[in-house]
């Protein structure tokens, strides 16, 4: 499964990621996720899920994550945001940036929360311990 991608301030251009296993029941479109694009972290929605590919799986990343669900579009929303982008000639991205909140889209900070439980693996547990003191 793959998921085209809509990221703010990257143009009229669209990505194309894979889903994970772990994801897939979990997306659909209009729901924002959490990608890698040139070694940043961004915040992008999800404008299609397909089976079909152009692109070899092989160099594709996968999606990171996903946002609160409390911020998913609806497919009446989502047809909307795409007319507008189209009859404003605006990038997609862009439109969207601007429906949500501030701060929702685009470059991200990541937030890490150390879980209930600890790992077994010793060197999991240093990172772990250094992020469970920090909160």
């Amino acid at each position: 499964m793959f998921a085209n991608i809509a990221i703010p301030g990257t143009g009229f251009q669209t990505f194309t990621y894979k889903i994970p296993e772990r994801l897939i029941t979990s997306l659909t479109a209009g729901q924002p996720v959490v990608v890698s694009l040139r070694k940043q972290t961004y915040t992008g929605v999800i404008l299609e899920i397909t089976d079909k590919c152009e692109i070899s799986a092989v160099k594709l990343k996968e999606i990171s994550g996903i946002i609160n669900p409390i911020f998913t579009l609806t497919p009446n929303h989502l047809a909307l945001i795409k007319w507008l982008a189209d009859y404003y000639v605006c990038p997609v991205g862009d439109v969207l940036r601007a429906a949500y909140p501030p701060g929702v889209l685009g470059k991200t900070r990541m937030r890490v929360q150390a879980g209930e439980i600890e790992p077994i693996d010793t060197k999991f547990k240093y990172v772990y311990n250094k992020i469970k003191n920090k909160a």
